[in-house]
């Protein structure tokens, strides 16, 4: 079986990472991404990582439910409320910034959760350094995927390899309550995108090797088809 081995010196620092989006997949990414830094620690990687997250939105009530917000997080920012109370409880120190994507980064590995062809296409053309990791998370009611490559790197980019990924195929509007939303998305697809995500990440820093590069996810069969390297 192919595999992607990760360079040693990423391992030699602290591992930054951009999250763009903390809807209904991101959120759930985040979450993970604090365990992850606080597993690295433990298996002796004093470093760890740090997440600068990105996100424009503000809570609604349609992200009740799905999303880790409370009724009183309604109108405030995604990015801040998140941040700021994961910061809390893990003592951690991630950022946020309540915008897009900046266009420039030095982030490590960037994670997209973003719900638009024009916000991807945005991501595809961020000035990365040389190598950088993306992972683009995508999902519609009951199906997701997620795709792994690199920014002129060994890998290849998301989305080059896959341009359906920069055109809008839901035109629908927003969803403004709860149960509408429910019936876009279900409730647990964004759960199961993010955790294939985490697991990218996860293999990569813990074991820095790779076997496959993303997934096709149907929770209606409940199976999940992996993309091999």
């Amino acid at each position: 079986m192919s595999s992607h081995l990760v360079n040693p010196k990423l391992m030699e620092k602290q591992i930054l990472v951009d999250l763009y989006g903390v809807g209904g997949t991101g959120c759930h990414v985040l979450s993970g991404l604090y365990r992850i830094d606080r597993g690295l620690r433990a298996c002796q990687h004093e470093h760890g990582l740090r997440a600068m997250v990105y996100d424009p939105d503000r809570v609604s009530h349609a992200n009740l439910g799905r999303q880790p917000f409370h009724v009183s997080d309604v109108g405030d920012y995604k990015a801040k409320t998140l941040v700021e109370r994961n910061n809390m409880y893990s003592r951690s120190r991630f950022g946020y910034q309540n915008r897009k994507n900046p266009g420039k980064t030095d982030a490590d590995i960037i994670i997209s959760c973003v719900d638009s062809g024009k916000s991807r296409e945005s991501i595809s053309k961020i000035n990365a350094k040389k190598g950088a990791y993306v992972i683009d998370c995508g999902n519609d009611k009951n199906f997701g995927n997620v795709f792994l490559g690199q920014f002129d790197g060994k890998l290849p980019l998301p989305y080059e390899e896959e341009p359906d990924l920069l055109r809008d195929t839901n035109p629908n509007e927003p969803s403004c309550s709860e149960a509408d939303a429910l019936g876009e998305q279900d409730m647990f697809v964004n759960q199961a995108v993010a955790t294939v995500a985490l697991q990218l990440v996860w293999s990569m820093l813990r074991h820095q090797r790779i076997t496959v590069r993303g997934a096709f996810i149907n929770l209606n069969t409940l199976t999940t088809n992996p993309i091999n390297i």
